[in-house]
């Protein structure tokens, strides 16, 4: 009978953490992304499949996820094309420790004065000192000429690029769809260290103390508190939490189960399913204390669990 309901338990917790988990997966509102390769959007308003509504975001821009509504992904841009970028003819200057953002390898080795009046596709985005030292940005897109030098700068006069209307506007809304962007393939999950909660619904306990009872699957509710390092998709974590520990009865021989209020400390690996739910698999141990722990057979001894976890805040 104890087998039975603990059986049942995990089954029921594996079903109700599967279907969270499929429900919540499109729970990226509100995040920040950056792409990791050049893609078209559409221009909101303008007719479905339309090529004077595509827009282009390059590998390396960043944008936000305002909503996911009836199949469609719309962000907002944190990059792309403003009132206040470079326009056609105006001259900036720039560090000569940068020159490798205007021309990259096509500069390497080359004297000041061989760069003279050669034109070039800026190589990332790069900020510019105008002549009264006001910073503005200018985005790999476009084209520009050296036109003198000193000690310290050199100084540039952007030439036209008619390409330019072809991509996305800083702090436009975009739309994709859904189904044609692969999210989490095209951007950065956050790294550094976070703080999530942990639901366990199981324990399986290899050994007890004296190595006399076999080992058990026992459930619970066990409500953690974790401290991890993400590195993309997976976090190393520690965690520790409050949760009923489902035990034999330690007051007489009979072999019936009590549920008692403990304590849960160890570590584990986390995946990260989206920006907010991850899966863990962890390990730890367990504390009663006072003479429930002291005739507990498994406190102080190792488990092995699974469980989901909801991403609280980054430290």
């Amino acid at each position: 009978m104890q087998y039975r309901r603990a059986l049942l338990i995990i089954a029921g917790s594996m079903i109700l953490s599967t279907a969270l988990t499929f429900e919540l997966f499109a729970d990226i509102e509100g995040y920040t992304y950056k792409l990791k390769t050049t893609v078209e959007f559409e221009e909101i308003g303008k007719a479905k499949g339309s090529r004077d509504g595509k827009k282009i975001a390059k590998c390396g821009w960043k944008f936000k996820v305002i909503r996911v509504k009836n199949g469609e992904i719309i962000v907002k841009f944190k990059d792309g094309i403003t009132n206040d970028n470079i326009t056609n003819g105006s001259r900036y200057k720039i560090a000569k420790s940068n020159l490798l953002h205007i021309c990259g390898d096509l500069c390497s080795k080359k004297e000041d004065e061989e760069l003279l009046d050669k034109e070039f596709i800026l190589k990332q985005t790069t900020t510019f000192l105008d002549l009264d030292d006001d910073k503005i940005k200018a985005l790999p897109i476009w084209k520009c000429k050296i036109y003198a030098y000193d000690k310290n700068f050199y100084y540039i006069e952007f030439k036209e690029n008619k390409e330019a209307s072809q991509y996305v506007q800083d702090g436009q809304h975009y739309k994709i769809d859904e189904k044609s962007f692969d999210l989490e393939a095209s951007t950065d999950f956050r790294g550094g260290i976070n703080v999530s909660t942990l639901y366990l619904p199981f324990k399986f306990r290899f050994y007890s103390k004296d190595r006399s009872t076999p080992p058990q699957i026992t459930p619970g509710v066990n409500i953690n508190f974790s401290l991890g390092y993400t590195f993309y998709h997976l976090t190393g974590l520690v965690f520790s939490g409050l949760g009923t520990i489902s035990t034999s009865d330690i007051n007489d021989s009979e072999s019936n189960t009590n549920m008692l209020m403990g304590l849960s400390f160890g570590g584990g690996i986390a995946y990260s399913i989206n920006r907010k739910f991850q899966v863990f698999l962890v390990s730890g141990v367990d504390k009663l204390g006072g003479n429930n722990g002291r005739k507990w057979d498994f406190e102080w001894m190792p488990w092995l669990s699974f469980g989901i976890g909801y991403h609280i805040f980054d430290l």
